[in-house]
């Protein structure tokens, strides 16, 4: 059976640990480089190609359903990823906003339900100030958007390359993934961390640059992910 609806990726990119609902291997030590490479590309679905900013709950978990139903699951496609869009703005804090009339049940709602189906979740953002389709971006939110993320229960980020006008790359997907590895190493074993970074710039990032974390905020940030994920994985 042929679905023309669904495009399928699969991506290179840096592995920070798989962690599965319920289940969760003990994370190494920070030491603020990433060391191991995923063993084989990251295989799914991204919304992108088909949908482009017409994005909505209602076809994330119809094209979930589709993935299922058409045997790909079973042939090892596992990820299902919102691209662009999915955001509108920060709130005062800071906070990045998922669009109310296009998820109007939240997103963590929405990954609850593509965890049910026995396969992981993906959002997208960018390294810039603003996304490619002028949604708000991750420069200077990384850490923040990090937490969020993993309260969401995000498997996977896609991280794009729009807004970023003077940025180094090298400098800026450093900081993603610093964020992820700081709050990678503060998850419990009731916590969810993210599988891994997707960046759309391949870049050497062997030396560390990235944002300094104070310990309390470290410690904030294990206290976040559990009150946001215990009842999700028990």
């Amino acid at each position: 059976m042929k679905f023309k609806a669904i495009a399928f990726f699969a991506f290179v990119c840096v592995f920070l640990g798989s962690f599965a609902v319920g289940q969760q291997a003990p994370a190494p030590p920070y030491t603020g480089v990433a060391t191991t490479l995923v063993p084989t590309p990251p295989m799914g679905w991204n919304s992108w190609n088909k949908f482009g900013c017409n994005v909505s709950e209602d076809i994330i978990k119809s094209m979930t359903d589709a993935i299922v139903k058409s045997g790909m699951k079973d042939a090892g496609y596992q990820y299902v990823v919102i691209d662009d869009c999915w955001q509108v703005s920060r709130d005062k804090s800071g906070n990045i906003v998922p669009d109310p009339q296009r998820f109007p049940s939240g997103i963590k709602a929405l990954a609850d339900y593509v965890h049910t189906q026995g396969l992981k979740f993906g959002i997208y953002s960018d390294a810039g100030s603003k996304t490619c389709g002028g949604r708000p971006g991750g420069l200077g939110h990384e850490y923040q958007d990090a937490i969020q993320y993993a309260a969401w229960g995000v498997d996977y980020l896609k991280y794009d390359w729009c807004s970023t006008t003077t940025q180094d790359a090298k400098s800026a997907y450093a900081n993603i993934r610093q964020a992820v590895q700081r709050l990678r190493s503060t998850v419990t074993t009731n916590g969810r961390a993210l599988d891994g970074v997707e960046p759309t710039h391949v870049v050497e990032t062997k030396d560390v640059v990235g944002v300094r974390v104070r310990e309390q905020d470290r410690v904030d940030a294990a206290n976040v992910v559990r009150q946001g994920l215990e009842a999700e994985v028990g």
